[in-house]
């Protein structure tokens, strides 16, 4: 009956994959209120060296050839597509869409409300800039919407749960090999 602290987003090994039941355990253990899962160390976990290890250097301004808004005009037309439903399943596991919570306040409400909190711890841990954090987070609020999905349980047993898939969405994102598109 002691509580404890599993370190390491529960030293789920790259090299072994991480399956949804893994996530399911983790989530399990975590219900009972008497554990935190440590959301440090991804290096110990990774099988190989993320691609990028280090930040890019910004522009000096007077080698700007292009207004900002042309800027987010292009990056927005490359990037625009619709919410991804990669994080449906996961999504379903931490918040509810059953009809007797219809009246629970929104899963995306409440993202929307603790989306400061949540990017700055999990920005901190992952050492990830918290604006490329906001590109996952609007995805999955999106999804949270689509989905109709409700926030039912403790604010800091949600908070806690989404952190670790936000995390775990981060760390995959760094350490898998970006994918290369082709156009048919």
């Amino acid at each position: 009956d002691e509580n404890f602290v599993i370190d390491h987003m529960g030293y789920m090994l790259e090299a072994d994959g991480l399956t949804p039941a893994d996530f399911d355990r983790l989530l399990g253990v975590m219900k009972h209120g008497k554990c935190w899962v440590k959301l440090s160390g991804p290096y110990r976990i990774a099988k190989k060296k993320p691609l990028l290890t280090r930040r890019l250097q910004v522009d000096p301004l007077s080698r700007l050839t292009q207004t900002l808004a042309d800027h987010y005009e292009k990056k927005q037309a490359r990037y625009v597509i619709d919410h991804p439903r990669i994080y449906d399943r996961q999504l379903r596991r931490i918040f509810s869409d059953h009809p007797r919570h219809r009246r629970s306040m929104a899963a995306s409400t409440f993202l929307r409300r603790n989306r400061a909190n949540i990017r700055r711890v999990v920005s901190k841990w992952t050492g990830e800039y918290q604006l490329t954090l906001d590109a996952v987070f609007d995805d999955m609020i999106g999804r949270c919407r689509e989905l109709n999905l409700r926030a039912v349980g403790s604010k800091r047993e949600l908070k806690t749960h989404f952190s670790v898939l936000l995390t775990a969405k981060t760390m995959d994102s760094l350490y898998r090999p970006p994918r290369r598109w082709l156009a048919l």
